[in-house]
């Protein structure tokens, strides 16, 4: 959770979109099931694509919305989805 803090402080922000969101049925805590949000951006030319794990999916973030992503600039594929969906 620091690190997630951390890269949202100080991770350089870009554009992406999301891949995926499913509902991971195989997990269960406290009766909710979490759901698994993917998502792809580019950093000067390179694809790379990230994960996140939420329990409360927010409203919009849906396949193919475009999203903040705050990625770490020493090593982009390190990421953070900023879940302010973009309109």
């Amino acid at each position: 959770l620091r690190a997630r803090e951390a890269m949202l402080r100080s991770g350089f922000e870009v554009l992406g979109t999301v891949v995926e969101v499913r509902e991971n049925r195989n997990v269960r805590v406290n009766r909710k099931h979490p759901w698994v949000v993917r998502y792809a951006y580019a950093v000067q030319g390179a694809a790379y694509e990230g994960r996140e794990t939420i329990f409360e999916l927010p409203a919009g973030l849906v396949q193919g919305a475009q999203v903040k992503i705050a990625y770490d600039r020493a090593m982009p594929k390190r990421s953070v989805l900023k879940f302010d969906k973009v309109d």
